[in-house]
């Protein structure tokens, strides 16, 4: 990080001189030349202020740690090149906040590190769903010489059906690495 750190404070300066050479060449308005070294000039200072405030973050364990470093690996055979890092990672980057990114912090070349991992597929799954058909009101007999109040009787019918759908189901994967190389 260091490192990273020094060779972005070399460019700011360099871009420090492209931007005092187009101030030289007259007008700004109409400078491409000073737009752009404008622009590099504010992603160098963002990226130094980030760089800045990670190394805030370092502890004394992460000396030794791999972080930066471009892995030649192989997963399931086939050959894989990662590089690590501790932020958000990009195409061809592992993040230490991942299980293969934990293994890969403190391992050495020619290791053999097991990564396991949570994923989830989708799983047919059959169920009885049962829905109303409707009510049918039929009329109670009341045997002859009873008196008694007009009561209906109200039964509700139901349907039946199976329904297929698709559930997420986890699964625990396990990955043999192999450490090719460090660079």
């Amino acid at each position: 990080m260091l490192t990273r750190l020094s060779a972005l404070r070399q460019e700011r300066e360099t871009i420090s001189e492209l931007m005092g050479s187009a101030i030289e060449d007259g007008d700004l308005r109409e400078s491409a030349a000073y737009d752009e070294a404008r622009t590099r000039m504010f992603e160098t200072d963002a990226a130094i202020s980030q760089l800045e405030r990670d190394l805030l973050d370092v502890e004394p364990g992460d000396v030794d740690s791999n972080i930066g470093r471009t892995f030649e690996i192989t997963i399931a055979g086939v050959p894989k090149t990662v590089r690590l890092t501790d932020g958000h990672p990009q195409i061809g980057e592992v993040s230490t906040a991942g299980s293969l990114g934990q293994a890969l912090l403190h391992a050495t070349a020619g290791q053999t590190v097991t990564v396991t991992s949570t994923h989830h597929r989708l799983v047919p799954t059959t169920s009885r769903q049962i829905m109303t058909a409707g009510t049918v009101t039929s009329k109670r007999h009341v045997p002859e010489g009873v008196t008694a109040p007009a009561i209906n009787d109200v039964h509700t019918q139901y349907t039946s059906t199976l329904v297929t759908y698709k559930r997420e189901q986890p699964v625990q994967v396990v990955n043999v690495i192999h450490i090719l190389s460090i660079a």
